[in-house]
């Protein structure tokens, strides 16, 4: 990937900024009065393709307005095509025009994470339907392969396909993905990021939402906090990994053995021993109170072994799932979870993949949403007032912006 040029100290002169001041009187939303002034930002410092803007929380002070606020603006211009947003290194222009779709009828490929219903599954359907929403309006149309293993550039042949986009690949097939996009194969990765950035990736904000997950649970009271995972393989469930680990320290909270419980066997989730750990650790004296199932199947095994043991979810044990299908709100009780944007994951990936441009590397990292339902509770009020006063404001203040 080519280095880019850092413009953000230009964008930090507060004469960029002095003119510009949101209008809290007339009816244009804050977060458009914001993309505007971007615009007109990026078009005043002159600033270049690949070049980095100001960070967020620059722009959301020098404004006056929420970092949120200033987050939906950025958003909104990385679906336009004009920024993209990657992991660890910040905001950078990407066009100086909107994305403009090719011409023609065009054939892509999606290369699903495994054989499935596809247009039912939780997961993989939103995607889809986003993906779908793009290319109907120019009349291209999908070829799904359901074999995760797949060969990706003789698919690509064999198929006479435009592109293709792979949703969720596995760490194991990142350097195949490598080579076909440097040989010019036309991909986009969905729902699959890595750090380097070295590919054309679209994402859900997997580490903040771990961030945010634990940040909630201390909120509530809970001091010994412990995450589900399954198939560190894949990005996904390492990130959140991260994003786990990230919180329990921010918010001040102890990380023992007991605090991250891998569930994976080689036939799918929750193996035998992950089973016999699980009841060892929740029956212990001192257990988790709360728990974070880093998917959603995880989560709902986890409550099902819960009710095996006599314990309830949430007034033994608190409960938050990531991923946010219907069936969510129909559980008993009606679980608190993470959701993440897929069906504009999707639509963003389809956009990236059928621009009249070569599609550039680097990771767009959409921000997920808490849905708090009645899956968690506070670990009495007491205990719950007791850890407030007895994190350091530090803590107090990251756990608060997770």
């Amino acid at each position: 990937m080519t280095k880019v040029r850092y413009a953000a100290n230009r964008g930090t002169d507060p004469s960029v900024l002095v003119d510009f001041k949101i209008n809290t009187t007339e009816g244009t939303p804050r977060h458009r009065q914001v993309r505007h002034f971007l615009r007109e930002l990026i078009r005043e410092l002159g600033i270049a393709v690949g070049e980095r803007l100001p960070s967020e929380r620059f722009l959301a002070n020098r404004l006056g307005v929420s970092q949120m606020t200033v987050n939906r603006a950025m958003t909104e211009l990385a679906r336009e095509g004009i920024l993209i947003r990657e992991r660890g290194r910040g905001t950078f222009l990407a066009s100086l025009t909107p994305i403009e779709p090719l011409k023609g009828r065009r054939t892509w490929g999606v290369v699903l994470p495994y054989s499935t219903e596809a247009t039912h599954d939780y997961y993989v359907g939103p995607i889809l339907r986003g993906v779908q929403r793009v290319f109907r309006k120019w009349h291209d149309s999908l070829l799904l392969e359901e074999d995760p293993q797949a060969d990706y550039r003789r698919l690509a042949n064999e198929s006479s396909l435009d592109g293709l986009l792979v949703i969720a690949p596995g760490t194991h097939r990142k350097e195949e993905l490598l080579a076909c996009h440097r040989a010019g194969l036309r991909l986009v990765v969905v729902g699959s990021s890595w750090e380097d950035a070295s590919l054309p990736c679209v994402d859900s904000d997997n580490i903040n939402a771990a961030r945010q997950a634990v940040a909630y649970l201390a909120s509530l009271g809970h001091q010994r906090i412990m995450a589900l995972v399954v198939n560190l393989n894949s990005p996904n469930s390492r990130d959140r990994l991260i994003g786990f680990r990230n919180g329990i320290q921010e918010c001040g909270l102890p990380l023992t053995d007991d605090s991250i419980l891998d569930v994976s066997s080689p036939l799918g989730p929750w193996s035998q021993e992950a089973i016999r750990r699980f009841e060892e650790v929740m029956r212990k004296p001192d257990r988790p109170t709360a728990l974070f199932g880093g998917g959603y199947l995880t989560a709902i095994r986890s409550l099902e072994q819960m009710r095996r043991l006599g314990l309830n979810v949430p007034a033994d044990v608190s409960l938050v799932a990531f991923d946010d299908p219907m069936s969510g709100a129909l559980h008993d009780p009606p679980l608190t979870t993470i959701r993440q944007p897929l069906e504009s994951m999707g639509e963003r990936a389809a956009h990236r993949i059928s621009s009249a441009k070569s599609v550039v590397p680097g990771t767009e990292l959409l921000s997920t949403t808490l849905i708090i339902r009645q899956s968690c509770r506070a670990w009495r009020e007491d205990e719950a007032q007791g850890l407030q006063t007895s994190m350091s404001d530090t803590a107090l203040s990251r756990c608060a912006e997770a």
